[in-house]
């Protein structure tokens, strides 16, 4: 697909047809990440992690694992 863009010929004459072309570039990447990420988003909505029982207990093991730094006793409470 091709875009027609009319652009003001002092602005690429102050910044150069280089550095208007890898802004254009940097702005249909970001495009392409969004598109990616909705695409990501959409899929997420199917997977219950809620009441999958490989990833709580992944949860549990990570907690144990990391929870010396939060200084948080077993119980979840704040220790001195």
């Amino acid at each position: 697909m091709s875009i027609t863009i009319d652009i003001d010929e002092q602005l690429v004459a102050d910044l150069g047809r280089e550095e208007v072309d890898r802004e254009f570039k940097k702005a249909i990447e970001r495009l392409e990440l969004r598109k990616l990420a909705r695409q990501m988003a959409e899929d997420l909505k199917d997977i219950d992690l809620t009441n999958d029982p490989d990833w709580q207990r992944a949860r549990e093991e990570a907690w144990k694992q990391y929870r010396h730094r939060y200084n948080l006793a077993e119980d979840g409470s704040r220790q001195g």
